[in-house]
């Protein structure tokens, strides 16, 4: 009885040291996302802070570089918008097709299709997953580039082996930088002709 509730009390300290880093690293990246969007002019900055709209901004501020600095418009924010929403989605159907199976098999059913339906269920979230991971990993790039270009490649390589919190970390590092942008092109007013009847006064 003893040795159970010890493996419980690990098992409780590991939960509440994953649930710490996770709350850690979602303020550093969402405060990071903030900063880095409100002071580059993006609209509505705190969307970092909700789940969903911080991929939104991560697309707009690779949006922004995209066209500030090549001039290619990519429209990557939305795209990471409804493939993170698609994700969710199908990992409800995945789960209510799990418990689906689980009830029918202890009532005794067997569903093979049921079981071929949640093969290709997960077939088509791990396809979702890559897709998205990919666009995150170039969105993070961009972002990246736009702020500290000469560690943008170590950052992404640190970003994709070790990710979670160093990936926070790394975006945070960034939210006061802008060595990759372009400076802003500044517009000087254009004086109005003097036409000949007005005459110098």
């Amino acid at each position: 009885m003893e040795a159970l509730a010890g493996v419980v009390a690990i098992y409780l300290v590991f939960c509440f040291v994953m649930l710490g880093l996770s709350l850690v690293q979602y303020i550093f990246q969402s405060l990071g996302l903030y900063t880095i969007a409100k002071r580059r002019g993006i609209s509505k900055p705190w969307l970092a802070w909700v789940p969903v709209g911080n991929v939104w901004i991560m697309g707009c501020i690779s949006d922004q570089y995209q066209y500030v600095a090549r001039g290619l418009n990519k429209n990557k924010r939305t795209l990471l918008m409804w493939l993170n929403v698609i994700m969710v989605v199908l990992l409800g159907l995945y789960t209510a097709f799990m418990v689906t199976m689980i009830i029918a098999q202890r009532n005794g059913d067997h569903m093979m299709t049921g079981a071929l339906g949640i093969m290709l269920l997960a077939l088509v979230m791990f396809a979702v997953s890559v897709w998205y991971s990919i666009l995150v990993y170039m969105a993070q790039f961009d972002l990246f580039r736009s702020a500290e270009p000469d560690n943008a490649v170590l950052y992404l390589v640190l970003s994709i082996l070790i990710g979670g919190i160093v990936n926070a970390i790394l975006v945070f590092i960034c939210r006061n930088k802008d060595g990759g942008m372009p400076p802003r092109r500044v517009v000087e007013p254009v004086a109005a002709p003097v036409e000949p009847w007005q005459g110098d006064m």
